[in-house]
């Protein structure tokens, strides 16, 4: 199966900026994705468009995916932004049928009510 990753990828001038006392919405709902709140801030950031594509991997199924993303197992892994890093609490995979899930704090969490954005 092939999953398109997608990350709240913040860009060296956000980066800069929150290091300065700055903030903007990207960094806050990316910053608060622990526990009950992962869920809820994943389908915030995502509806607002918040999310870049940032890699795609093949695998068989979520954990090998998150295993090839984390270096722990060799795999086809597609980088598409520079801002690609591993997969961790918080960001998105998109299978082939355009079912999204979120990367829990344990696990996976298909959001059914969600599909993938058009054209992402």
């Amino acid at each position: 199966m092939k999953y398109k990753i997608f990350q709240i990828a913040l860009t060296d001038q956000e980066v800069l900026d929150v290091n300065n006392g700055g903030s903007n919405r990207r960094y806050e709902l990316h910053r608060d994705m622990f526990g009950d709140k992962v869920v809820p801030n994943a389908k915030l950031a995502w509806e607002e468009n918040l999310y870049d594509h940032t890699a795609n991997v093949e695998a068989v199924g979520l954990e090998h995916a998150f295993m090839i993303s984390n270096g722990v197992r060799p795999g086809n892994l597609e980088r598409v932004s520079k801002l690609a890093c591993s997969l961790s609490v918080g960001d998105m995979l998109v299978d082939e049928n355009n079912y999204v899930f979120v990367v829990d704090t344990f696990g996976f969490q298909m959001l059914p009510d969600m599909m993938a954005i058009p054209g992402a």
